[in-house]
């Protein structure tokens, strides 16, 4: 018989100073207690080991802060993302063995494409949670092949659309960047979808995509243009819930065939880059990020999924991050400021969000959740 389970789940973690650091966090991170299971994306390794990779940006954390996340509450997390390699595929093993041997399944990478594409299950209140992960930020040699090791890709292709008429007028104008993901990994995708939805009960798919808001032209919007038919395509797969990383901001929740699509809880806990000034972001080009990180980088959201029998719903809990990057849960006027900003972006996808007691809802008809072959409800 299945009970009421409440999962948690939390945007981009990187954990570099220990927990008795986190002073005023404890509100937020208590939050994440509360929960019968935490889920999140490790932005980087958990390894000494290695050598960094040839990119601008290396992170990874500690070996030790993996008893922090374990303290937290995690039992999943996503270690598909641009920074899960930065130090070389041994420390990126090294880490998920290090996962696992303190309880926390890894997802999303592994030894080979194969178990890249895993599901991690795991049964909390007589669910069978299921957990994909992928992403389409995808640096040299981090995609997983046969006998690579590496993460779970769904690559993106580029094409760029100038006017002519509108350079000549407007010189200096940024094109039109259209992205499509390769038809072949959104089949890899929806195959590991389909194969984890026959033996859960609820499915969450999380994919590290997007493009933060320092690199990408205002007149492109939020969303990449693959994202959406993406995240619609894993849905109509069979995933319950998919979960986007990697902007480093709140985006627009969507929904799809009454199933939610939040394309970025932003960051949850980011003390890597603590009360930094300005940042380069790319050797020889002006990408540079100036002054200390402001609104964007700093609001995110706790997403409390409610699992109650047959239903399921939606609980966001604000949270705005310190300079040093430690997250405080948001209540008032603050915590509703933020709410109806994601609410404004969350409008045109169909979205809709409502503010009571201090946190948010996703208001959406009732989803009735089908038991998978084989379960017997007792």
């Amino acid at each position: 018989m299945r009970d009421v389970a409440r999962l948690a789940i939390v945007g981009d973690v990187v954990l570099t100073a220990p927990l008795s650091d986190a002073g005023a966090a404890d509100r937020a991170l208590a939050r994440l207690r509360q929960a019968d299971l935490v889920f999140g994306n490790l932005e980087g390794p958990l390894t000494r080991g290695g050598a960094p990779a040839d990119k601008l940006m290396v992170m990874r954390m500690e070996p030790e802060r993996v008893a922090d996340l374990q303290a937290l509450g995690f039992r999943a997390m996503s270690v598909a993302n641009n920074h899960a390699l930065d130090y070389g595929s041994d420390a990126f093993l090294e880490s998920l063995a290090l996962l696992r041997a303190h309880g926390i399944l890894p997802v999303g990478g592994g030894r080979d494409l194969d178990e890249a594409w895993a599901p991690a299950m795991v049964e909390v209140g007589g669910w069978r949670v299921a957990f994909l992960a992928a992403a389409s930020t995808l640096p040299p040699g981090f995609a997983a092949a046969e006998g690579r090791p590496g993460i779970a890709p769904i690559r993106v292709t580029e094409c760029y659309e100038a006017v002519p008429s509108l350079s000549l007028e407007q010189p200096g104008t940024s094109p039109f960047v259209h992205t499509r993901a390769w038809s072949e990994d959104v089949e890899a995708a929806q195959a590991a979808v389909r194969q984890a939805r026959a033996r859960a009960d609820f499915l969450i798919v999380s994919i590290h995509w997007g493009v933060p808001p320092f690199y990408r032209a205002p007149h492109q919007g939020d969303l990449a243009e693959y994202q959406s038919p993406l995240g619609q395509a894993l849905i109509d797969a069979g995933a319950d819930l998919v979960v986007g990383h990697h902007p480093h901001s709140l985006q627009g929740i969507q929904i799809c065939h009454g199933r939610p699509i939040f394309h970025s809880l932003g960051n949850f806990i980011f003390d890597f880059y603590a009360d930094c000034g300005s940042t380069v972001l790319a050797r020889h080009a002006p990408y540079v990020a100036e002054g200390e990180a402001g609104r964007e980088w700093s609001e995110s959201v706790i997403v409390e999924v409610v699992l109650d029998r047959d239903r399921v719903r939606y609980e966001l809990w604000l949270v705005w991050l310190d300079r040093a990057g430690w997250p405080h849960l948001l209540d008032g006027e603050e915590a509703a400021a933020v709410i109806g900003r994601l609410a404004e972006l969350s409008r045109p996808l169909g979205g809709r969000l409502t503010f009571a007691d201090d946190h948010g809802r996703l208001l959406m008809e009732p989803t009735e959740l089908p038991c998978p072959a084989g379960h017997d409800e007792g």
